[in-house]
C-alpha cells in the first residue's frame, strides 16, 4: 500500500533554510517499512512513518497529514 504523505512538518531547529529546502509531501511505500503493523493508519503507525520519514531526509517530523493512495 502506498500513502501521500502531505503537510510535513519538519523540526529544523529553527533554521528556516533547511525548513525550506525539505518537502513538504512525500509519497511512501508502505511495504518499505519493516515495523509497519498492518494496513490501518494507527497511532503507533504513524510514529513508525514519521520515525521513516526522519531516517530518510535526516529531520524529524513533528506532525503530518496522509492519504491512501493503493
Amino acid at each position: 500500500m502506498k500513502i501521500m504523505c502531505t503537510d510535513i512538518e519538519w523540526d529544523t531547529d529553527g533554521d528556516t533554510e533547511m525548513k525550506l529546502a525539505l518537502p513538504d509531501s512525500v509519497e511512501v511505500n508502505l511495504d518499505d517499512i519493516d515495523d509497519f503493523l498492518d494496513d490501518d493508519i494507527t497511532e503507533d503507525n504513524s510514529t513508525i512513518i514519521a520515525d521513516y520519514l526522519s531516517d530518510q531526509y535526516g529531520f524529524c517530523v513533528e506532525t503530518f497529514d496522509y492519504k491512501v493512495l493503493g
